[in-house]
């Protein structure tokens, strides 16, 4: 029709111009003046998805300049400018840009992408703009009733919109519409017999209602949520009736990850912002594990479980689920929710590291929570917990594993995972169990530990972190075997903190009476290096003072210590003996004192009995012997 349209002016100015031609004139250049205007409309879509004057030639021009122009990458623009230079004209070849067919989307399919993108926007401007413009009574109560269904982000776009006020009015008197006082309880409403859903789409639109609402014979889950997460503006006289279940309890159970209960996040939200403001963490026992006192550990699970989600920054729109269970709420939840969920756990947990105001709330209720379930093993209840604890346990070591720390962030994640620590060297019921998820727990919290350096300064570690190191170590030493036990890691970073001179590696050496403990078990290589460390720093004394040092030496030469650290130094895998090694760790060592009588003493015990009880023949016994008296000599 267009082009028909065009023929028809181009004959007619033809036809004109000798009889006209003034007419013909001003005919002509009205049509030219019509048609540029007509090809710009006509290409405006191909650069803006969502223009509205899209037309089937629109279509047409669109293919033919996807398929004319191709799509050019030029990735080594600057090897090839550098190449033009140098006169290197074989290089040139190399990096020309890359010429491709375009990618050939439609219109239709670029035009929906781009409305998705920007759906949250469109939906909140679009109900705003039909409640304005329509008059049809019926047309604006379905554009209330179905703005309670839109995600959150889009509701608080709505809360902006000029027309909010009449909308709010409309609301006001549908929901009357569907409620009727009820006759026991004359201050309260219940819903009208029939009108149960539209009245959930209603609630769920505004938060606030005047009067309590009964919800004894409801059967919908749905509406009942809403009621509970509906805020009562006025109490009714005599105070809250007593048959409304209380909301807290009601939230309490609902989380409960036996019922998967599916929610809209605008009910999960008002939940806990009801159940927050009325402090619904003081009618819990958070030392007892009875099924109605496991809130606060149920919340803490989904907390640590979903908490690599946080840091994603979602936004609640059209490409998140209509209904979500509350371990998926979570993510969306506002800050001042978390607030008061770190402040609870805080008290609890006795936790002063998370309080530092520079952190994100999102970190600190992360370490207060880690901190809670550290407190609830310290109670050695019964096992319910603990199938609670392990696993977001877990996941939080993942999480750390995962991510780049400030030093800031870095402190309090070091707490973090000294609670965790905490934690595994609490829970050592069966430490025989060689599946047992707290031995894997124990191993990756280490590593992570390990890893988590300031700028390489293990300074910046806790005599704490480094004593439940320790800890781990002879609780788990020669009970599990297989590939990397607990113990094999302790070892390990604890050796890795004496060899870069930390004084509180050297502190809880001497406390834990290492050398006592290497005596007293079964022999293992990773000892090795601890004993070997040891020793270097303190013939070194580079990071211990006088005081401390003398407490050291007086430890090391103390007979049976002596020889301890001299058969452990001797010792040697396999085949593989470093004699010239062995040689300088035993020299330096005897360089502190040449004199002392712990020598002559560590030369006649080994003469009279075999320490080592992993010696496999006599031979192998009198190779060991003579290895430490060369070297003690």
């Amino acid at each position: 029709m267009h082009l028909a349209l065009a023929i028809f002016l181009a004959g007619l100015v033809v036809f004109l111009h000798p009889l006209r031609g003034a007419l013909s004139w001003i005919i002509g250049t009205g049509t030219v003046i019509v048609y540029v205007a007509y090809m710009v409309a006509t290409s405006l879509p191909i650069f803006f998805p969502q223009c509205p004057y899209r037309t089937p030639l629109c279509n047409l021009l669109y293919i033919s300049v996807r398929r004319i122009i191709p799509q050019v990458s030029w990735n080594g623009k600057e090897h090839f400018l550098c190449a033009w230079r140098r006169r290197q004209f074989s290089d040139v070849i190399h990096y020309l840009p890359h010429v491709q067919t375009r990618n050939s989307k439609s219109l239709t399919v670029i035009e929906t992408e781009c409305v998705q993108q920007m759906s949250t926007n469109l939906a909140a401007e679009a109900l705003g703009w039909l409640f304005s413009v329509s008059s049809n009574p019926r047309v604006q109560s379905l554009v209330v009733q179905s703005a309670g269904g839109l995600p959150m982000a889009s509701l608080e776009l709505l809360q902006l919109q000029p027309s909010i006020r009449a909308m709010e009015d409309m609301h006001q008197s549908l929901l009357e519409s569907c409620l009727q006082s009820d006759n026991e309880f004359p201050d309260c409403d219940k819903p009208v017999p029939g009108m149960e859903t539209k009245l959930e789409r209603l609630l769920r639109f505004c938060r606030f209602h005047p009067r309590y609402i009964i919800s004894v014979d409801v059967n919908s889950f749905e509406l009942g949520a809403a009621i509970q997460s509906t805020s009562v503006i006025r109490l009714p006289i005599g105070g809250r009736p007593a048959v409304l279940l209380d909301r807290a309890a009601f939230l309490r159970d609902i989380i409960h990850p036996g019922h998967s209960s599916k929610l809209p996040l605008l009910c999960w939200s008002r939940l806990m912002h009801i159940a927050c403001g009325r402090d619904v963490f003081s009618f819990t026992d958070p030392d007892s594990d009875s099924p109605a006192n496991m809130f606060l550990l149920h919340l803490c699970s989904a907390i640590l479980c979903a908490f690599d989600a946080f840091q994603k920054g979602l936004k609640h729109d059209f490409t998140a689920p209509t209904t979500l269970e509350f371990k998926d709420a979570l993510l969306y939840f506002s800050d001042d929710i978390y607030e008061t969920i770190f402040y609870t756990l805080s008290q609890l947990a006795g936790e002063s590291s998370s309080r530092d105001p520079l952190l994100s709330v999102h970190l600190r209720v992360f370490v207060a929570a880690i901190g809670f379930f550290r407190h609830r093993i310290s109670l050695l209840s019964s096992d319910m917990s603990y199938n609670l604890i392990h696993t977001p346990l877990h996941s939080a070591i993942e999480w750390i594993n995962a991510q780049t720390f400030s030093p800031r962030e870095a402190i309090a994640i070091t707490k973090t995972l000294e609670d965790i620590l905490t934690a595994c060297v609490t829970q050592k019921r069966d430490p025989r169990n060689v599946v047992s998820p707290w031995n894997g727990l124990s191993h990756n919290t280490i590593l992570a530990y390990q890893s988590l350096k300031l700028k390489g300064k293990w300074r910046s570690y806790s005599l704490r972190g480094l004593q439940l190191t320790a800890d781990v170590m002879t609780v788990y030493w020669g009970r599990i075997r297989g590939h990397s036990p607990p113990s094999d890691i302790a070892c390990s970073m604890l050796a890795d903190a004496l060899a870069d001179c930390v004084p509180a590696a050297y502190a809880v050496f001497l406390q834990n009476q290492c050398l006592e403990f290497f005596r007293n078990r079964a022999f293992h290589m990773n000892s090795v290096r601890v004993v070997r460390e040891y020793c270097t720093g303190i013939s070194t004394a580079i990071a211990i003072d006088a005081a401390a040092l003398q407490q050291h030496v007086d430890y090391l030469y103390e007979s049976q210590n002596l020889f301890t650290a001299c058969s452990i130094l001797a010792a040697h895998e396999g085949e593989s003996i470093d004699r010239p090694a062995i040689r300088r760790d035993i020299t330096a060592l005897a360089q502190l004192r040449p004199q002392d009588p712990a020598w002559d003493a560590c030369r006649s015990f080994y003469t009279r009995a075999l320490f080592w009880l992993t010696v496999s023949s006599p031979q192998a016994s009198q190779k060991e012997r003579d290895q430490i008296c060369d070297r003690c000599t």
